[in-house]
């Protein structure tokens, strides 16, 4: 506002590119709503299950869009999940510890997250999860000033590493 600029896009789009300015993996902050759609829905895909075996679940992630993979464990919890985004081609790995229940929902508290290429490792500790209400997107509506300079989401980004 101060600026009298205006952005326009969802960071959720914004692809982390590699030194070719190809994409690596699902898109920018994509990680996060998964790791949210973790907590809400737990390891074990909801919808869009494409085949069951004695301990695998393929599907396709409501999330991302992206393939999955899960291993159980022998007392049918997901030891591990894989997301593909591409035949063969592994975006991204949870490997899943320490279950327990959270308001009668039973959940990893521990979720280790790997990403190829990436030579880090990320982990989750859930301490606990909130149900907050959700807001309906016909009643909160952003209206944006007349006369605002558009920037570009790229430039904004860059601004805020400043």
């Amino acid at each position: 506002v101060r600026s009298n600029e205006v952005v326009r896009g969802h960071l959720k789009d914004i692809n982390v590119l590699d030194a070719k300015g190809r994409p690596l993996g699902p898109p920018f902050l994509a990680y996060l709503a998964l790791l949210v759609a973790e907590a809400k829905i737990g390891p074990i895909p909801d919808s869009g299950v494409t085949a069951v075996q004695e301990r695998s679940i393929q599907a396709k992630d409501a999330t991302s869009g992206l393939a999955v993979g899960v291993e159980l464990n022998a007392d049918d919890t997901a030891a591990s999940k894989r997301f593909y985004d591409a035949p063969g081609k592994e975006s991204l790995r949870f490997d899943y510890s320490r279950y327990q229940e959270f308001d009668g929902l039973r959940r990893p508290a521990i979720l280790k997250v790997t990403v190829p290429n990436d030579p880090s490792d990320y982990l989750v500790r859930v301490r606990e999860i909130d149900v907050v209400p959700s807001i309906d997107p016909q009643r909160m509506k952003l209206g944006v000033s007349q006369g605002l300079k558009e920037i570009k989401l790229m430039e904004f980004l860059d601004r805020l590493r400043e």
